[in-house]
């Protein structure tokens, strides 16, 4: 079936269309004599062929650790004491099948931690509040999602990650896709 709609009777035509699927009777739409600036056509869908598509987000298989692979870095691998710092990580399937994750503020989670000391701050750390949502996501076979936060060197206590900036020195980016796997990178503040 093939549908053209001329500039001018989109809307008076998309209303009939409406109408007439709600089950309701629509009049015809009133055509101008002007001549059309535009038209859209519409023709069927080309059959369908056995090539192999993607998956909607939701009905391809959880990914598992064993098809995809963590990698984390930084914008820079040096920064001044008060620069912001970008931390990234990408999780790639290197699966020949698509397969979904779950994308929230908690996963991944980032973290930065001092040379071989403990942890200075983190991304949904005391006193941040992380909104709540998760995505869905499909990897599809041989693809990647990237996913990046910013880190203003504010470090954290118990209660809040408003502290003081850290002292210079080498750090290291954490970054956790939940059981999927995580992965560092390093980089120094002076």
């Amino acid at each position: 079936m093939n549908v053209v709609i001329r500039a001018g009777t989109v809307v008076t035509a998309v209303l009939a269309m409406s109408l007439c699927a709600c089950g309701q009777a629509a009049a015809s739409p009133a055509l101008t004599s002007a001549p059309p600036a535009a038209a859209i056509a519409t023709s069927p869908a080309p059959p369908a062929t056995s090539a192999p598509t993607d998956p909607p987000p939701g009905s391809a298989p959880g990914c598992t650790a064993g098809e995809v692979t963590a990698t984390a870095s930084t914008d820079r691998p040096t920064y001044r004491s008060g620069e912001q710092v970008t931390l990234r990580t990408t999780l790639a399937n290197h699966s020949a099948q698509a397969c979904s994750i779950d994308v929230s503020p908690r996963d991944p989670a980032f973290s930065v931690s001092q040379g071989g000391g403990g942890e200075v701050w983190r991304s949904c750390g005391p006193g941040k509040s992380c909104p709540l949502y998760e995505r869905v996501v499909v990897l599809p076979a041989g693809g990647s999602r990237t996913e990046t936060t910013a880190w203003n060197q504010h470090t954290c206590d118990a209660s809040a990650c408003q502290g003081p900036p850290p002292p210079a020195g080498t750090y290291r980016e954490t970054a956790t896709w939940g059981g999927l796997g995580s992965a560092t990178a390093p980089f120094t503040v002076g």
